[in-house]
């Protein structure tokens, strides 16, 4: 007799993350300064892998150039060694950096987090590759990840009030922090 078998994890798994962390010239050298967004993309990286979800780290400092691991790891050292790295290119991260084919390869839920400062509303204004605004990447990406998305910002609540509308109504959290102390509380909320 042959019947299906379906394999039911015993507790919930946890949902893979993906890191984008602006590494543009207005971001500080890890090598020489304390850098607030790489302190707490480690926090919530580490986090992550130690409950057992795959990470996905992506430096981007564009126009100019990117960094990223080789898709969704497990590895903290691989993680690290993407997230402690600078780039100092561009004005922001990159958007059409979650066009990757590794955000549609990967098996199960992936939660967005977006690292950076009030640079990123310009990006996300700009004009996509292949037409439209970077604004129309993050809704697709969003949508595809299927885990939610989060932009953290170095900015003020009110300096885009448009934008920040359009960005909640397509369903990402957006927070704003200050100082690197509300970003490192963040970090640790949010990785609990």
């Amino acid at each position: 007799v042959y019947s299906p078998d379906f394999d039911v994890p015993s507790r919930q798994q946890p949902y893979n993350l993906y890191v984008g962390i602006d590494c543009s010239g207005s971001m500080n050298n890890p090598r020489f300064r304390f850098s607030w967004p790489i302190c707490a993309g480690a926090i919530v990286s580490l986090s992550a892998l130690r409950v057992g979800a795959r990470v996905m780290a992506c430096l981007s400092g564009e126009p100019g150039s990117f960094m990223e691991t080789d898709g969704f790891e497990t590895s903290e050292e691989k993680v690290l060694t993407v997230l402690t790295s600078y780039l100092g290119t561009g004005y922001a991260y990159g958007i059409p950096r979650l066009q990757t084919p590794h955000l549609k390869e990967i098996k199960g839920k992936t939660h967005l987090l977006i690292v950076s400062d009030d640079d990123i509303f310009s990006m996300l204004q700009a004009a996509a590759p292949g037409g439209g605004l970077n604004f129309d990447i993050a809704e697709s990406a969003l949508n595809r990840a299927g885990g939610g998305g989060t932009f953290v910002l170095h900015s003020r609540e009110h300096y885009h009030k448009n934008e920040l509308a359009r960005l909640r109504k397509m369903g990402w959290g957006v927070y704003f922090v200050a100082d690197e102390r509300q970003m490192l509380s963040f970090a640790r909320a949010f990785a609990n």
